[in-house]
């Protein structure tokens, strides 16, 4: 497979808000990495947990295979389209991406932070309703965060996120966790990292939009899987919540404080799982 080769500071094709990529810093260490095979984020979004474990070498793309699974079709379907397209496609819509995010920073003088802009979505709708090109209003259009904001960022070093979405052990599927079961390997060593989508209780829905019944079976579904150790081993993240530290508070590994990209607020987050500590 034809590679491409980044100059600094890694990136992500897409940039979600709240993304597992700086988290798997706070438990990198508590996890022996070498005694599984496969890796399966079932909720993976912009899979930052993999990408984390894979940049800092501790999981290896060649010995290991990844089953990355989410419930937009979309997102799945875009994945699945950088694996087929050739190596010049890409640079071609990855130039005209970052055009339209100079233009962006032209048009609407941001003050930005960190080079990213956060812009409402029904700006950035507007400005991209027009273009012909599907693939680049997809890039855009899944760099839009949970919180209704675009989050824009100048493309520069996004080529390994690219061969790791190309690679051959790694693997996109649009399905519910609800059905996991079905697409876990036969032979291996799994580590599945949980990483479920948020209830908002003032709109009675999730971050995703996912059905509020379907969110109570997915953690149903969690629950039994983190008391059958017969399955594989899980890793669950979610931020502090007493129903949560009860039912699971047996497999309690620690807790943290993270703190919002937008909001700046600190809120406490729980590391759940079924595993053995290092």
């Amino acid at each position: 497979m034809t590679t491409l080769t980044n100059k600094g500071r890694k990136q992500n094709i897409i940039d979600y808000i709240g993304n597992k990529y700086d988290e798997t810093k706070i438990i990198k260490d508590i996890i022996d990495w070498n005694k599984y095979d496969v890796i399966i984020e079932p909720f993976c979004g912009s899979f930052g947990f993999s990408r984390y474990i894979v940049w800092n070498n501790m999981a290896d793309l060649n010995k290991k295979k990844f089953i990355f699974m989410d419930i937009n079709k979309d997102l799945i379907n875009f994945y699945n389209e950088i694996k087929k397209m050739k190596i010049n496609e890409i640079k071609e819509i990855i130039d005209k991406y970052n055009e339209f995010v100079d233009f962006v920073y032209e048009k609407f003088k941001c003050n930005h932070q960190n080079n990213y802009i956060y812009l409402d979505r029904k700006k950035v709708d507007k400005y991209i309703s027009g273009m012909k090109d599907t693939f680049f209003k997809k890039i855009i259009i899944y760099n839009y965060s949970t919180s209704g904001f675009c989050r824009i960022v100048r493309k520069k070093n996004i080529f390994d996120s690219i061969n790791m979405i190309r690679h051959k052990n790694v693997m996109f599927v649009c399905d519910s966790y609800l059905n996991i079961d079905k697409h876990l390997p036969k032979n291996g060593k799994v580590l599945m990292y949980l990483d479920p989508p948020y209830y908002n209780s003032s709109v009675n829905k999730t971050a995703y939009d996912v059905d509020v019944s379907d969110l109570y079976e997915i953690f149903k579904k969690i629950n039994e899987d983190l008391n059958d150790k017969r399955k594989y081993d899980s890793i669950l993240v979610h931020k502090g919540d007493i129903l949560m530290e009860l039912l699971w508070d047996k497999h309690k590994k620690f807790e943290f404080n993270k703190t919002y990209q937008i909001t700046k607020k600190k809120v406490k987050h729980i590391v759940f799982g079924n595993f053995l500590k290092k």
